[in-house]
């Protein structure tokens, strides 16, 4: 969004928030009082289900990207497109807490540099 998107929707998400909480006191209200603050103010979204990776196996993410990507390939180093040439996921919606086998990785327990140190 450009920024006179956001100053135009800031007001009303802040307006919207707590009056959402009063009604739905849970988890996702705030993301609620957005969607309802950028319709009231005619902001209309594209929905792109292939840019952004959060939960494995759920529909309108970017896992048909990843998945046929060798497996061997996973941690190589250097920038993906130097080594993959199909399209790729760029966000990764870190909510979720991953599981490879024995191992395990919660959101809060992930070293900073492990986009670096694959």
């Amino acid at each position: 969004m450009h920024r006179n998107d956001w100053a135009k929707l800031a007001p009303s998400w802040v307006e919207f928030v707590p009056k959402v909480y009063e009604e739905y006191p849970y988890l996702l209200a705030e993301m609620y009082a957005y969607s309802m603050a950028a319709a009231h103010n005619n902001l209309r979204h594209v929905k792109l289900d292939h840019m952004m990776l959060s939960l494995p196996g759920a529909g309108g993410e970017g896992w048909p990207f990843i998945d046929p990507i060798p497996t061997e390939k996973i941690c190589q180093r250097g920038m993906p497109q130097t080594w993959w040439d199909g399209p790729l996921p760029v966000f990764l919606h870190f909510c979720q807490n991953y599981r490879v086998g024995e191992w395990m990785f919660p959101k809060r327990k992930i070293p900073r540099d492990i986009m670096h140190n694959c």
